[in-house]
């Protein structure tokens, strides 16, 4: 499986598709400020928050109303179930671009990571918006921690992208100084 996900980001790591990607990704933000639209600005959806408890869901899950947990959780096996494949691609390509060798094949599986944590997210918050009766459910640790994984994965890879494209830039104009000399 690792080698034959190697191989379809090696595939896929074209400026043509990152420029895909990229629209895609631009497009999805626009669909998730509109589902933010949709509800009070005060409310902050369970995939924009670093980590929660079973108390907050209740009482995001009560301000949300019934129609709006249905609007949430139909949001949240449609367009969000997409995204990450579309971000996850973003992020892979990147890493293959900038790393190579064993440690490149590895760094392909973060944003593997960062897309299964999001996709458990996504079905645990449609789950407990779907099913919500008015009381904290446990399940809600279980998103939670799923939440977290997705976050600190996502930042791991943007980091890595920005240390090595960062010292690709530099690497460049050190050479280009030394070849004007």
């Amino acid at each position: 499986m690792w080698i034959g996900l190697y191989n379809l980001i090696h595939r896929l790591a074209t400026w043509p598709v990152v420029a895909l990607l990229f629209i895609a990704n631009v497009i999805f933000n626009q669909g998730f400020s509109w589902r933010q639209s949709q509800f009070d600005p005060q409310i902050h959806l369970l995939d924009t928050r670093f980590f929660y408890n079973p108390t907050k869901v209740q009482k995001l899950l009560e301000m949300l109303g019934e129609s709006g947990r249905q609007k949430y959780a139909i949001t949240e096996l449609s367009l969000d179930l997409i995204f990450p494949l579309i971000y996850g691609s973003l992020l892979a390509v990147f890493l293959f671009r900038l790393h190579s060798g064993d440690i490149g094949k590895s760094l392909i599986m973060l944003p593997l990571l960062t897309m299964s944590a999001d996709w458990l997210e996504n079905g645990t918050a449609a789950y407990l918006a779907l099913s919500f009766d008015g009381k904290s459910s446990t399940l809600a640790w279980v998103g939670a921690i799923f939440t977290a994984t997705k976050w600190v994965s996502g930042m791991l890879c943007l980091l890595l992208i920005l240390k090595n494209g960062l010292a690709g830039v530099f690497h460049l104009s050190k050479t280009s100084s030394t070849d004007k000399s």
